[in-house]
């Protein structure tokens, strides 16, 4: 029954309609970002000659990776910046860790139509999927990258730098952008909690966040939907929890773990560490870890994940996405081209892949993508905001009235730490 209903899996994504998605540089105009012309030697499978275009070329190939794999209508948007801030933070570099990266969904929807669950925040490239039409004339994701590894700088991670080749295999003192980059857009595909992990102005640690206004109701995400905590009585899910409650569950470890059945009979055959109970633990250290708690398989995993909170050497994403895939599927993803959950011994790019580079940055793509799909194309609906709220002024009519914002720059991080 369990390979019948795989094969019937597969059957279903290979008619499916993988996700076109556009890359949108923020630091246009900058001379940074994809714009620096810095001149750099060739790397593997990357042959751009300046600083700028590996970093575009590489991006492309992580959103060719992630969008082959899911299946949408409507074009994801990604807002990709080198300015090495997020939310107007500083991404840290020290000398024995930094912050790689930050990635994660602009905009929540609630209550919109095609929702498979009523009070749920459902993060905004899904919610487009589900609706199959954009619901927010907004960009989708928000992803930044340290420039500071570029450097070479003794100072920021003892020297470590940017990899960009596109060959999985970075040398001494290197770390893999692509694989960086992958981890970030499956964060923006809704690989993330919104429950607070501090107190701030507009929640305590432990609530789920409000869709509106100060006076509407709270509603839980649809990752956190699927959070189980084994160690409490009845081990019952996150949303039969108390505010004060979840608070208490956040730091209980190994006890905390992804609910879904399926993924749990999939992780049996696949994993050989990281379970509890026989379902996957999720990344929930005593001491709050902000940007990664929650929001993360368990660094227990084995083998080894790319959503773990840090950064990895021993991960291949051009084989695949692992368990992210189980957990992107009970969210409400489609899979697309044959994708499988775990998604593991497949090609780096899961059939045909649609990413195109929005505005002047076009013209540092020519040839650059695996895929073979060049161009501009600026969406199905005009030119895009980039806010973090909708515009009043949108064009979209009264009916959608409930698709209501929030998470303005709920960013997750991935780490890298060196000892001396």
């Amino acid at each position: 029954m369990k390979l019948v209903a795989t094969l019937l899996g597969v059957l279903l994504s290979l008619g499916v309609h993988a996700a076109p998605v556009i890359i949108y540089d923020q630091d246009a105009g900058t001379n940074s970002g994809f714009d620096s012309g810095e001149v750099v030697a060739p790397a593997p499978g990357n042959e751009a000659t300046t600083l700028g275009g590996q970093r575009l070329r590489a991006v492309r190939y992580a959103a060719s990776i992630v969008g082959s794999r899911v299946a949408s209508t409507v074009p994801i948007r990604v807002a990709v910046s080198f300015a090495g801030k997020a939310g107007g933070v500083a991404l840290e570099c020290s000398t024995n860790s930094a912050t790689l990266g930050q990635g994660g969904a602009t905009q929540y929807a609630v209550n919109f139509p095609g929702a498979p669950r009523a009070d749920t925040g459902y993060p905004l490239a899904l919610a487009n999927a589900l609706a199959e039409r954009r619901l927010a004339d907004t960009k989708d994701i928000a992803l930044s990258f340290n420039p500071a590894l570029d450097t070479g700088d003794a100072d920021c991670l003892q020297g470590y730098r940017w990899y960009y080749g596109l060959d999985g295999k970075p040398g001494d003192h290197e770390i893999d952008f692509v694989a960086t980059a992958v981890h970030e857009l499956i964060h923006g595909l809704g690989f993330q909690s919104l429950v607070a992990l501090t107190n701030t102005r507009d929640a305590k640690i432990g609530q789920f966040p409000r869709y509106g206004t100060s006076q509407s109701p709270r509603f839980p995400d649809i990752y956190s939907r699927f959070i189980r905590d084994l160690s409490l009585p009845g081990q019952p899910l996150w949303t039969d929890l108390t505010a004060a409650q979840r608070a208490t569950s956040i730091g209980n470890g190994p006890s905390v773990v992804w609910a879904d059945p399926t993924t749990s009979n999939a992780a049996a055959g696949y994993l050989t560490y990281g379970l509890n109970q026989g379902r996957v633990e999720l990344y929930a250290p005593a001491t709050i870890q902000p940007g990664s708690s929650i929001s993360h398989w368990a660094i227990a995993l084995s083998p080894d994940q790319i959503m773990e909170p840090r950064e990895n050497p021993g991960v291949d994403v051009l084989h695949g996405l692992g368990m992210a895939s189980c957990l992107l599927e009970n969210m409400g993803w489609q899979l697309a081209n044959g994708t499988r959950c775990p998604d593991v011994n497949s090609t780096a790019i899961a059939g045909r892949a649609d990413v195109t580079i929005a505005g002047a940055a076009a013209a540092e793509s020519e040839n650059s993508d695996p895929s073979g799909d060049e161009g501009d194309n600026d969406d199905d609906s005009g030119g895009g905001g980039g806010g973090c709220t909708v515009n009043p002024n949108a064009a979209f009519d009264p009916l959608w009235a409930l698709m209501l914002i929030v998470a303005c720059g709920v960013l997750v991080w991935r780490r890298r730490r060196v000892t001396a």
